[in-house]
């Protein structure tokens, strides 16, 4: 599969997480919106230690030089509104075959939803102390991908997405797939932490 082709399905990925464009046929459809005179619930994330705000933050600089070859990736591609206004994303592919791929999307219009379009079950998760939700590429495989949306400030999100494109790799399932998109999800917030600084 070529460069250009796995790049378009890990933003097409990303897109579908959040639309739910991989839902089947005759599936119910997704519970609307609460109208803005619904009464408020809590939240399910934990109270975050820090407002981390993306406005005017480039996702291709939150990995560094040094965390790309600790990864042994590089940068593949930049696609603005790859989700609607506001978002920007960074994919970068392994260097080493098959070929994998983590994404980052910072989304400026829109906090973390609680629940996405997933062929695996989601769930909240903390990730250095930030509640996500968590789950499963809605074009991927629910053993090979993995991707976390960070309640990173008021009213806006961080996405994470490992993405294996189904290629096999021995001893992957999607726990291993979540723990790939943690350990980006935690430098991408570290250097975020430090450009607050």
């Amino acid at each position: 599969m070529s460069r250009p082709r796995l790049v378009g399905l890990a933003g097409a990925a990303l897109l579908c997480a959040l639309t739910g464009c991989g839902a089947p046929p005759g599936a119910p459809p997704s519970p609307a919106a609460p109208s803005e005179s619904a009464a408020p619930t809590s939240s399910p994330f934990p109270p975050r230690p820090a407002d981390l705000h993306l406005e005017g933050v480039d996702p291709c600089a939150l990995l560094t030089t040094a965390e790309q070859g600790g990864l042994g990736v590089h940068l593949s591609g930049r696609d603005q509104e790859p989700s609607g206004p506001g978002t920007v994303s960074c994919t970068w592919f392994t260097d080493a075959s098959p070929p994998r791929s983590w994404s980052i999307l910072t989304a400026v219009n829109g906090g973390a939803p609680t629940s996405i379009n997933s062929p695996a079950p989601t769930r909240i998760v903390q990730i250095n102390n930030f509640g996500a939700t968590e789950g499963a590429l809605a074009l991927g495989s629910a053993d090979g991908s993995c991707i976390q949306l960070i309640d990173i400030a008021q009213g806006q999100n961080l996405q994470v997405a490992y993405n294996t494109f189904d290629n096999p790799i021995p001893g992957m399932n999607h726990q291993v797939a979540c723990q790939m998109a943690t350990r980006v999800s935690q430098y991408a917030i570290q250097n975020l932490r430090s450009r607050a600084h």
